[in-house]
């Protein structure tokens, strides 16, 4: 019996440390993806930058600058939407995802004690009968 209480323990204590190891880092791993979502986004308004001031031919005169000017103003407008999808995608991860996070956590937990439990019945099964062989 005394054994069995042991096993317990330590199921617990390693429950423990997977609850904790498994949602941290289902939430690390989300917040990676939207880190680097973001990163591609940024760089595809560098890209988008680059390849307009490329097309705008340098004669310098009054529609260089306007068409200049608006280019930038074209980057910015896409920094901004990059920035608003980041802040959006990194508020759903706080107010929802969690919520999601924490069920998996649990599901996983539960669906493995209940694998124990299962192969734990199934031993007392075959060793039963095997023991009671022995015993005549």
């Amino acid at each position: 019996m005394r054994n069995i209480r042991v096993w317990r323990r330590l199921g617990m204590v390693l429950s423990a440390l997977w609850f904790v190891g498994f949602g941290s880092w289902m939430w690390s791993d989300q917040a990676t993806r939207i880190g680097d979502s973001y990163g591609r986004q940024l760089e595809s308004c560098y890209t988008m930058e680059r390849i307009r001031v490329d097309l705008i031919t340098p004669a310098f005169d009054a529609s260089y600058f306007d068409k200049m000017d608006k280019s930038s103003k074209e980057t910015e407008a896409c920094f901004e939407r990059a920035q608003k999808v980041f802040y959006s995608e990194h508020d759903r991860l706080r107010s929802e995802d969690w919520k999601t996070f924490l069920l998996l956590d649990i599901a996983s937990v539960t669906v493995a004690w209940l694998l124990l439990c299962v192969i734990f019945l199934i031993g007392r099964w075959v060793i039963a009968p095997a023991s009671q062989r022995i015993e005549r």
